[in-house]
This record gives structure tokens, sequence and C-alpha cells, in this order.
């Protein structure tokens, strides 16, 4: 038999926001052709990109299916926030929708993006 620590765990809420989506000063991504596009990419909800879909082929760069989250943190310290956020929203946690029109809904974080500290949720 395996022996839990289940009763120990602590349980922590996180809260987030839909993230914006960004882009860099330069949102311009040069193809071999030497066209210039400016690509959808990180943050924001992505109506058409699910957990599932094939990961090529799509005209975007770095984009996250699902929605993005972040926290923009309590005065002083958003960065700090964010960071929990990222650290504590583990794959596979439950989300629920606490404000807008949405209130209630439940979805499930399926990804994180540690380089631009969100999370993604669906």
């Amino acid at each position: 038999m395996v022996a839990l620590n289940e009763r120990w765990l602590v349980k922590v809420s996180v809260l987030g926001e839909v993230a914006n989506p960004v882009m860099r000063d330069i949102p311009y991504r040069v193809t071999p052709d030497g066209e210039p596009l400016v690509l959808p990419g990180v943050g924001g909800i992505a109506y058409n990109v699910r957990v599932g879909d094939s990961a090529v082929g799509w005209a975007g760069d770095h984009v996250e299916p699902e929605m993005s989250i972040k926290h923009g943190g309590a005065k002083g310290e958003p960065r700090a926030a964010n960071t929990a956020l990222n650290v504590l929203s583990c794959i596979g946690n439950e989300a629920v929708v606490v404000s807008g029109d949405a209130k209630g809904a439940k979805g499930v974080v399926v990804g994180k993006h540690g380089g631009w500290n969100r999370a993604c949720a669906r």
C-alpha cells in the first residue's frame, strides 16, 4: 500500500484575469521570402485554437490555445502575484470564472507559458 500525504497538502486559490495579447516593440516577423508579417501571438482568447489541435500550420507565433490568464497583482508587487499564479496553477487544476457574463463557468488549467509567465485554461 502506498502512503499518501493528501491530508497535509495545502489547498490555495489563485486569481487571474484574461491576459491581453502582447507584442514586441517591433511586431513584424519576416518570411524566408522577405515578406513582413504581423501575427497574433501570446495572450487573449484564442477562439478557434483548442487543446488537441495541430501545433503547426497556424498563422500565429506562440499562440496559446483556449484562454491565457495573468494576474496584475497588488500595487507594488504585480510580478510576484503573477509568478504565484503561474507556479501554483497546475495543469489539471479546476478553473472557475468568478465575474462577468460567464460567472460560475468551469474549466481546467491546460498549460503554462513560463516565458510570458501566464497560465492557459479552457
